[in-house]
């Protein structure tokens, strides 16, 4: 809907919006926060070379020969695809600007990136031509049954993932779940009868106020029911051409008096490693 003085209680300054929406996204994506690192390209495709396998040393007598087979190789490539909104604002609002009101529109922005970076990255199992693949459409991951949520009463499940994840020389820096299965977890008690909780809800990181296992959690309810995600946040990439730009242009609405102001980014994500990655789900 069209931003006008009748329906916004302030103004807003469209030039006021890059650093603005910048400064947020890092702070509005989880997977940014949790510890993903950015790469910036200027390339329409960012390749980068991957070791698949180290080669073997030996215990070698004195004048052995010790030449062998190399590292084997291949690449990583991505593609950053387009992830944009547009707003429409009335010049007369435009006009009256206010400082506070930039501040919360860029906020609005913000987050609507974030949540589009997030919601690919934990829920898009296969990449197209305008949205990127995210952690449900990599191969060769981890993956662990919890047995039955309802009947949850141990960690088990979890150790599982950082310990299988650490025995392919990774670890598990941040857990992904949603709020309903952070709860479940979070109300366990260390015995029957016991109201000592299990997890104690005070050892998070600056981070995140929440751990598990010594790993901070962060929730996100792009994550299905009953799924946790444990990722070696190292071992992941978030691709991005150009980073965020912002553009005004009175042009397209020029008979009707408005401002349009775009805000987008190019991103796609790499995850180089995926024994760095381990999937736990539960049935009901």
């Amino acid at each position: 809907m069209p931003l006008y003085n009748t329906n916004t209680p302030d103004a807003l300054t469209p030039t006021g919006y890059g650093a603005l929406i910048l400064n947020g996204l890092a702070e509005e994506s989880i997977a940014r926060r949790s510890g993903v690192a950015q790469v910036l390209t200027d390339s329409a495709t960012w390749r980068a070379p991957r070791i698949t396998a180290d080669p073997t040393a030996i215990w070698a007598a004195e004048g052995e020969d010790l030449l062998g087979d190399g590292p084997q190789l291949d690449e990583v490539i991505a593609t950053p695809r387009k992830l944009a909104r547009a707003v429409t604002v009335s010049q007369e609002l435009a006009a009256d600007s206010n400082p506070s009101a930039v501040a919360e529109v860029g906020r609005s922005l913000a987050r609507a990136l974030g949540s589009g970076l997030d919601a690919a990255f934990f829920t898009s199992a296969t990449a197209t031509a305008t949205k990127p693949g995210g952690l449900p459409s990599v191969t060769g991951i981890t993956t662990v049954s919890g047995g039955s949520f309802a009947s949850l009463s141990n960690l088990d499940a979890f150790t599982e993932a950082v310990v299988t994840v650490s025995a392919a020389r990774s670890q598990v820096r941040a857990f992904y779940m949603n709020a309903p299965t952070w709860l479940a977890v979070s109300k366990l008690k260390t015995g029957t009868g016991s109201a000592q909780a299990l997890v104690p809800l005070d050892g998070g990181t600056p981070v995140s106020p929440f751990s598990l296992l010594g790993v901070p959690v962060f929730i996100t309810n792009d994550v299905p029911a009953r799924t946790v995600w444990a990722l070696d946040t190292s071992r992941a990439l978030i691709v991005v051409r150009r980073d965020v730009s912002v553009e005004t242009s009175t042009d397209a609405r020029f008979t009707t008096d408005e401002v349009v102001v775009k805000a987008q980014l190019r991103a796609d994500f790499a995850f180089p490693v995926s024994s760095g990655i381990a999937k736990v789900t539960f049935a009901a």
